[in-house]
């Protein structure tokens, strides 16, 4: 079954989905099958504060995570290694100005979502393979808390509070289906890591496809499965990835809820977009540090290319 995924998602013309946080790629693995890990995204990060202006994520893996009932819609293979675990995910974007009393046509409309996913990682390490799969259940909308999120850190760090909260995407359900695969293709010693990638998610959140290649220099552990890894891995790594865009209700509206007050046309979404993550990893003994940056080509007519960067700090339980 695995490799009928594998071939299929290589198949797809390197066309890759763009996630705001993944933390099942292998170049963020933990090394450990019990683990805790917070990441935050911000475009603070880069001096911006438009499009995808926030993301906080807060996962735990653990052998207890087994019994999940949600584990049964997962990718499964009893005789490989795996891990299983949850994360929250509260996401935020805004357009351009967060100071604008009015509607902003042809800009990025205003959107939260809260979602808890569910998820796998399976390790092959015969075939160099990494599958994930994921379910994820949540909401878009003002039950988000999207404007009371991005009003809160203003407030903390005495900056002006945002206007335009008002016209968000409509509140809607949140219910996506993700499944991905990564594959080692070239290990030089313990010093450098080449893979590629490839995945499909659907759902009501977004429907998109995805493929693209990443690799690690530095000092690292090369195996597939490093479960129990205690020694000092840093790193730095890059990915690239080109995006295909089927649908993204953070931009479109909800499925079920059309009464958004603003949304962009279908016409309007770039169907094709690129994206190119960078950082920096520290993994030693029972402590995970990330500092990262990422770049994204436009995603809808009149919009700018984005940057923003993020911090993920994980403990090993």
């Amino acid at each position: 079954m695995y490799k009928t995924i594998f071939f299929f998602l290589l198949l797809l013309p390197l066309i890759s989905f763009s996630q705001r946080i993944n933390n099942q790629i292998s170049y963020r693995d933990m090394n450990s099958d019990a683990y805790m890990r917070l990441s935050y995204d911000n475009d603070y990060f880069t001096g911006t504060d438009k499009y995808y202006t926030q993301g906080i994520n807060l996962e735990v893996v653990s052998n207890s995570l087994r019994k999940n009932p949600l584990n049964f819609l997962l990718l499964r293979r009893d005789d490989k290694y795996t891990k299983y675990g949850i994360a929250v995910d509260h996401f935020g974007f805004t357009p351009t100005s967060i100071r604008s009393s009015e509607i902003l046509q042809g800009d990025r409309p205003f959107a939260g979502n809260l979602s808890l996913k569910s998820f796998n990682v399976v390790y092959d390490a015969e075939r160099n393979n990494i599958y994930t799969s994921s379910i994820t259940l949540g909401v878009i909308g003002s039950r988000a808390g999207g404007e009371w999120m991005q009003t809160t850190i203003h407030e903390a760090i005495g900056d002006q509070l945002p206007i335009g909260w008002q016209f968000q995407i409509a509140n809607d359900v949140i219910i996506n289906y993700e499944v991905a695969v990564e594959k080692r293709l070239y290990t030089y010693y313990d010093s450098f890591l080449f893979n590629v990638s490839a995945g499909a998610n659907a759902g009501t959140l977004s429907n998109k496809v995805h493929g693209g290649f990443n690799f690690r220099l530095g000092k690292l552990k090369p195996e597939i499965i490093n479960e129990k890894t205690k020694g000092l891995q840093f790193y730095i790594f890059c990915e690239s990835l080109v995006n295909a865009i089927g649908y993204d209700a953070t931009m479109q509206g909800g499925v079920f809820n059309r009464s958004s007050p603003y949304t962009i046309a279908a016409k309007d979404i770039k169907r094709l977009t690129f994206q190119q993550n960078f950082g920096v990893v520290l993994n030693f003994r029972k402590i995970y540090l990330e500092y990262f940056q990422s770049l994204l080509t436009p995603e809808f007519r009149g919009e700018k290319m984005h940057r923003w960067g993020g911090i993920k700090i994980g403990v090993k339980l």
